[in-house]
């Protein structure tokens, strides 16, 4: 209390008195803050905001930020700047921060250097007496012994991370091995950021505010060696303490054990000090001390100590310099402990967590909250702390360095993707809905192509109708066969996302690959024709006509209209994927095969097979009239996303089939349909009032109405379910003329540039 009414007072009396000059004043409070601190640690253990030296600190931050502001040459240091690398006074600080006496003083050091580094100019950073005591602030950060002072040492490291990034010419003052005091303390006098000359002037400036020799000497004892003209190491001295890397830097894979850890700690420990002749030792593991330091707070339980150890990662990666990106991937444990902490956060999901809660939650890396109204799900916690997690890997591939994004992309395909997503995780729906949110959320480049690459392979290989390797692709599409409704449907998400992603590789090996040779065709002689570009509205009306007349009239309900209604939807759809298409001309979406590779096909017979993908999606479509409504209606956005591809080998297959002559084994979507609508044709013809039932459902499933109850319940529900079914497939249909009608309209225009309208007959 004294202290802070003679603070006051001195506060009045230089109101009355003519202000001193800048470096006066610092030379001032800086040696009161010594005098503060040898009153602190002389008497009783008093916690440091009952002394003057938080308010010391305010006080030479506030000269250095004045001196900044008045000195004209930015190239030179003023007095007050020039006095605190003279006497090593970070130096000093560093000290203090590492024995934290009295108790509480290491949060204001590292407060103090991280607003000095918010002012400090690269020429500053540069000198031996700034750098040298940083590189020793940051030795003390270790975020995996979380501390009452974490926060201010993770903001300490974000606020040094800002300024390598806007600098990286400073990059190489903080990639190197650190060295080991202990081996040498001659080499480390040396190398310190105090000279004898140095030492003596900070021997007079204690001497000077200590009052008595035993003070002085206690605060010289404190400090350290590079204060001290003594050779031998004193004992219980924080500065003497090995600076070898902490358990955080040891090149580690995925999973940390804490005992293995301690053990190589240990060894480095022993192994530098049994050799005296070393002058120095180097931690080769350590060679981005400052990278690593931040990486170590990503698991704190704080929510603000993660983001800023986030922020200060995202700047040291994305640092313009392809030698830091090199020790960056190979020296540190960025990519290492990202991905533990992705399979961590992935394994505290609850397999309970109800998958529905996966597609509302929108979450970022900064804050990994959810809206409320999806908070209150079992495992949303869990699963929002994962979501925010991957936006941080995909924003840190998205914005580092080239050469560390394409090898974090790696690492998470092989790392979590491979060994977390396996064929018995590939058969649980939580799994699958997880999996869909991953590829529909990511945004960069490289993540893209990782999870393309995991799903297909990284050479696309053309399979044959007797291929059984146990592909990613196969196991997922043996769930659309899964007697399990819940997985069968998180399963057609999934490829429904696959299929708005428009990933190129991904295409050509679900359809593309088998497509593109029209093997499909039974002679070459009409390819000509068939891939003639010019198009008149009658063989659009054709086109459209054969996916109406699909359905048999008898089961045609046409209050609501013809595919008419879908036209507008089908418009929007078809424009987003055509400008999904970069470099890719409008007019020619999909460029004619050379003719020399369709020719080929004139000297061999190439037996056809559509591929896995198209083969499941058929077997799928045929079997509709014994699946669940919600399945089928699942499985006709996949087969409208699937057709509107402007591919020209998709359209042919896909909708001209009836208009062509095919090989025997090719079996076309048209053909399926029209089995399944005559299968259900025959089912419910016998039945006198179906024309009214298949109103009453499809007046239901429009307004969404619930099902009502029935008497017999078993055959009723059989009844309701072949109503819905139709109700399907006529819906498909017109979907599908719509489809036809808008692409060949684009096509037609693009090539005659006139307006072609037709009419629904």
């Amino acid at each position: 209390m004294f202290g802070r009414f003679s603070t006051a007072l001195q506060n009045a009396v230089d109101v009355l008195a003519p202000p001193p000059p800048l470096h006066e004043d610092f030379a001032y409070h800086w040696k009161k803050l010594i005098r503060d601190y040898l009153d602190a640690t002389n008497g009783r253990r008093l916690p440091v905001e009952l002394t003057n030296i938080p308010a010391r600190f305010e006080q030479i931050l506030k000269i250095l930020a004045r001196e900044d502001q008045e000195i004209e040459d930015e190239n030179r240091p003023g007095p007050c700047l020039e006095y605190l690398l003279q006497h090593s006074l970070l130096d000093l600080l560093a000290t203090l921060a590492s024995s934290d006496e009295p108790p509480g003083t290491r949060q204001y050091v590292f407060q103090f250097t991280s607003r000095f580094l918010n002012n400090a100019k690269m020429q500053q950073i540069a000198h031996t007496n700034v750098f040298q005591p940083l590189q020793r602030l940051v030795s003390q950060c270790d975020g995996t012994a979380p501390g009452p002072t974490e926060f201010f040492e993770v903001r300490f490291l974000l606020s040094l991370a800002a300024v390598v990034r806007r600098n990286p010419s400073l990059v190489p003052v903080f990639t190197c091995g650190l060295e080991n005091s202990e081996a040498s303390p001659e080499r480390y006098r040396r190398s310190s950021c105090c000279s004898s000359e140095q030492s003596c002037l900070s021997s007079s400036c204690i001497s000077d505010v200590s009052g008595t020799a035993s003070s002085s000497q206690t605060f010289q004892n404190l400090i350290g060696a590079q204060i001290s003209s003594r050779s031998t190491t004193p004992h219980n001295n924080p500065l003497f303490t090995p600076l070898v890397t902490s358990s955080r830097s040891k090149s580690v894979r995925l999973v940390v054990q804490p005992e293995a850890a301690c053990q190589d700690c240990q060894a480095v420990s022993s192994s530098s000090s049994s050799d005296d002749n070393k002058s120095l030792v180097v931690d080769e593991s350590a060679q981005f001390p400052l990278l690593d330091a931040a990486i170590s707070y990503i698991q704190s339980p704080d929510c603000h100590v993660r983001v800023k150890a986030c922020q200060a990662i995202m700047l040291l990666v994305s640092i313009p310099d392809s030698r830091a990106a090199e020790v960056i991937v190979s020296d540190t444990l960025l990519l290492s402990r990202l991905t533990a902490r992705l399979c961590d956060l992935y394994h505290c999901i609850p397999f309970t967590t109800e998958p529905g809660a996966i597609d509302d939650m929108h979450v970022s890396w900064g804050l990994d909250m959810a809206s409320s109204d999806v908070l209150w799900a079992e495992g949303s916690r869990q699963l929002a702390s994962f979501l925010a997690w991957y936006d941080f890997c995909d924003q840190v591939i998205a914005e580092a360095h080239s050469t560390i994004g394409q090898a974090l992309a790696w690492e998470i395909r092989d790392k979590f993707l491979s060994e977390i997503f396996v064929e018995d995780t590939l058969s649980q729906p939580l799994a699958i809905t997880l999996l869909a949110k991953m590829f529909k959320v990511a945004s960069s480049r490289l993540l893209n192509e990782a999870l393309s690459e995991w799903l297909v392979g990284d050479r696309i290989v053309k399979e044959t109708p007797s291929s059984k390797n146990p592909t990613i692709l196969r196991n997922l599409l043996s769930n659309w066969a899964s007697p399990r409704t819940d997985l069968v449907l998180e399963t057609l998400r999934f490829f429904e996302v696959v299929l708005d992603k428009s990933d190129l590789k991904v295409l050509d090996a679900l359809m593309f690959v088998y497509l593109d040779s029209y093997s499909f065709l039974d002679a070459c002689n009409n390819l000509d024709d068939t891939l003639e570009e010019t198009i008149d509205p009658l063989q659009i009306e054709r086109i459209v006509q054969s996916f109406v007349n699909l359905v048999p009239v008898g089961l045609r309900v046409n209050d609501d209209g013809g595919y008419e209604q879908y036209v507008a939807e089908s418009r929007r759809q078809y424009s987003a994927v055509l400008s999904s298409l970069k470099g890719v001309p409008v007019a020619n979406p999909t460029p004619v095969r050379p003719q020399n590779e369709l020719s080929a096909c004139k000297t061999r017979r190439e037996l056809f097979f559509e591929g896995p993908f198209l083969r499941t999606l058929f077997n799928s479509l045929a079997n509709i009239p014994y699946q669940a409504y919600e399945v089928n209606l699942e499985l006709t956005g996949i087969v409208s996303k699937v057709c509107l591809r402007p591919e020209r080998s998709v359209s042919t297959f896909l909708i001209e089939s009836p208009f062509l002559k095919l090989v025997p084994e090719a079996d076309t979507l048209h053909s399926v349909l029209h089995r399944v609508a005559t299968l259900l044709a025959s089912a419910v013809i016998a039945r006198p009032d179906y024309e009214a039932c298949l109103r009453a459902t499809r007046h239901r499933l429009i307004t969404e109405q619930p099902q009502p109850p029935s008497p017999s319940k078993a055959k009723e529900n059989e009844w309701n379910l072949t109503f819905e079914n139709i109700v399907v497939i006529e819906e498909l249909c017109k979907e599908l003329a719509a489809i036809a009608y808008v692409k060949y309209q684009h096509r037609a225009n693009c090539t005659s540039k006139l307006p072609i309208k037709i009419t629904d007959t």
